[in-house]
């Protein structure tokens, strides 16, 4: 499985907000039933790291957002993504191969 190798090879965060939005998209469009998208969140939460939001995340997401365009809950999951020191980024909604910062 793609995810155990990945697991292996390197530490993986994951952001609250990162977690925030999968359970609000899975939900709002029923793509998952209620208890399977608890479960899901529960063992994202069990495998990944998952990181701390402060106020410095949410300063930095600001300024992310006013220099580069993203939207706020884009911006939440790359200033985590920095503060964390992440080489890699997956999402959506991002252009391949962008760097920020």
């Amino acid at each position: 499985m793609i995810a155990d190798e990945l697991l292996m090879k390197h530490d993986i965060v994951i952001s609250p907000q990162v977690v925030s939005e999968f359970v609000a998209v899975t939900l709002r469009k029923h793509i998952l039933p209620t208890q399977k998208v608890i479960e899901y969140a529960k063992q994202f939460m069990q495998v990944f790291q998952l990181t701390v939001m402060t106020q410095k995340t949410i300063v930095s997401a600001l300024d992310i957002m006013t220099n580069y365009q993203f939207s706020y809950r884009d911006s939440l999951i790359l200033a985590t993504a920095l503060e964390n020191s992440c080489l890699w980024l997956y999402s959506e909604d991002l252009q391949d191969g962008q760097q920020i910062e």
